[in-house]
This record gives structure tokens, C-alpha cells and sequence, in this order.
């Protein structure tokens, strides 16, 4: 029990290279800069042509979800366009690595604000990104891919909190979708056939590979069980790789097939916490030194 204490002490205390925290900002940032432009194509749409939503509608389409929003405030379409555009000045300084915890504060109500009023932030992108906002409220990992790099200076121990949660919660949510996925329909593919002939999220018509029936059971099975044993397969060195290989793999092949492109691209940009940060570190100087 002492060597384990030791081992979980380790995990959290520990310093950790900051890189993978600080590209994870980054690509965090220009997701949201893409989304919040995609959103605004359509936003009289999602604002049903009107400045807010009903409440009684707000509770029907949100369930018990919170209904804070910026978006409240307008009294008129036009209002809510100046309120939609500024929404974007916190997240542009978040991306750009400038104004630290104040401006991923003002960035995870920006989101929030949108996400409460659009029906289209669905299927996790949500929760992920508010994950993702969190964790950066720990440490903004500003000391990278900066306009001010060194001037945030956080505590010791912010970036290993900040990384060894992200992992944690990406972990257990895995174990948590592999936990409670039913095994029998999983196992013999039903799930999964039903739901790639489910035209309402997915684009293809595939019905041509019903002869390969016990294929599908064994894929829905795998992934199962890479969801069940994630942790184990990334924490063992030998197959860590082979992990990140089949996890980048199986979102990008879920957002490539499905509507669900928001969703997958922010599942493999998690993965940047446990790609080994040797990678990112020699890439990193490869591309500074071109610079140079």
C-alpha cells in the first residue's frame, strides 16, 4: 500500500512538461474560433428568428441545463449579433496566450453562453469543452504558443494538477461508456449495425455490409473494451502507442462517418495529453528552428 501512496503521489506531484498543456490551448482556441464562426452562419436560425428563447422551450430542448446567456440580454436580433461578436474577443486572447486565467474565465462563459442557446452544441462537444476550460483555469498554459510567453507565471504544482486531471477525467469517462454499454448488444454488434443504419446520424447507406454481421460484434466489442481498459493500456508503456493509434482512429473514423466531427476532433485533441511529450518537444524545435 505505501509503494501505491508513492506511485499516486508521483502522479500528481511531480513537475510535468508543459508543452503538451500549452498545444492543447492552442488547437483548443481555434476549435472554438471555427465553431463560434460556424454557429454565427446559422444564428438567427437557433435563435428561431427571435432575440432569446422561451423559457418553457429553453427547459424542453435543455432538460434541467442551466439557461444562462449573454444572449438573454438582447432585445432585438441586431443586439444579439454585437453580443455574438463579442463573444469572440476573450477566446481570440485565449488562443493567442494572452491575459491568462481572466481571459479563459471570460472564455468558458463565452462558450457556455452559446452552448446554453444553441441546440446544435450536442453530443459531448459541451461537455468536453467545458472540460477542456476548466483544466486551463488551473493552469492557462500560457508558456507556449504565446504573445506574452513568461509573463503568467503559475505555481509548481498548477501544470502537473492541471494535465493529471484532464487524464483523469478523459479516463473515467472512457470507463464509464465502456461500463455501461450492454454487453450482449454489444457483443453481437446489434448496437452498433443499428446505429450505422440510423440515416438521422449517419451519412452512408451501408447496407450492403449485412453479410459481414459478426465483423460488426466484434468491432462494437473491441471498442468496449478499450473503453473498459483504457487506463491500463496507456498507463503500460508496450501498448500506450497502440492505445492513442486505435483511439485517434476510432473518433476520427466516428466523425469522418457521423455528424459528430465537433465532438471527435475535441476527443483527439485530448489524446495530446498522453502522446509522450518527447514527440511534441522534437517537433516543437524542429519547427522553431525553421523559423529561425
Amino acid at each position: 500500500m505505501t509503494e501505491l501512496w508513492q506511485v499516486w503521489q508521483r502522479f500528481w506531484l511531480l513537475p510535468v512538461d508543459r508543452l503538451p498543456l500549452a498545444t492543447m490551448r492552442l488547437v483548443t482556441g481555434f476549435t472554438l474560433i471555427v465553431s463560434f464562426f460556424i454557429y454565427g452562419l446559422n444564428l438567427p436560425h437557433w435563435l428561431y428568428g427571435a432575440p432569446v428563447f422561451e423559457d418553457q422551450l429553453m427547459l424542453e430542448l435543455y432538460d434541467l441545463r442551466a439557461p444562462y446567456s449573454f444572449f438573454n440580454l438582447a432585445g432585438s436580433l441586431t443586439a444579439a449579433w454585437v453580443i455574438y461578436v463579442l463573444h469572440f474577443i476573450p477566446v481570440i486572447l485565449f488562443t493567442i496566450g494572452w491575459g491568462g486565467r481572466w481571459t479563459t474565465f471570460a472564455t468558458y462563459l463565452a462558450f457556455c453562453s452559446i452552448g446554453n442557446r444553441n441546440p446544435a452544441i450536442l453530443f459531448g462537444f459541451d461537455e468536453y469543452m467545458a472540460t477542456f476550460l476548466i483544466v486551463f483555469l488551473i493552469h492557462p498554459a500560457m508558456d507556449y504558443f504565446s504573445v506574452k510567453r513568461g509573463a503568467f507565471k503559475p505555481g509548481a504544482l498548477a501544470p502537473t494538477i492541471a494535465l493529471r486531471l484532464f487524464q483523469f477525467i478523459f479516463a473515467v469517462r472512457y470507463f464509464a461508456a465502456g461500463y455501461y454499454k450492454p454487453t450482449a448488444q454489444w457483443a453481437d454488434g446489434s448496437v452498433l449495425w443499428e446505429t450505422l443504419n440510423n440515416f438521422e446520424i449517419w451519412k452512408y447507406d451501408i447496407s450492403f455490409l449485412h453479410p459481414l454481421w459478426n465483423s460488426f460484434g466484434l468491432m462494437s466489442l473491441g471498442i468496449k473494451l478499450f473503453e473498459l481498459f483504457f487506463v491500463p493500456l496507456i498507463l503500460y508503456r508496450p501498448t500506450r502507442n497502440l492505445a492513442i493509434g486505435f483511439g485517434l482512429l476510432m473518433h476520427l473514423g466516428i466523425g469522418v462517418m457521423t455528424p459528430l466531427m465537433s465532438f471527435s476532433w475535441l476527443m483527439m485533441v485530448g489524446y495530446l495529453a498522453f502522446i509522450p511529450s518527447g514527440w511534441l518537444r522534437r517537433l516543437y524545435h524542429r519547427v522553431v528552428k525553421n523559423e529561425e
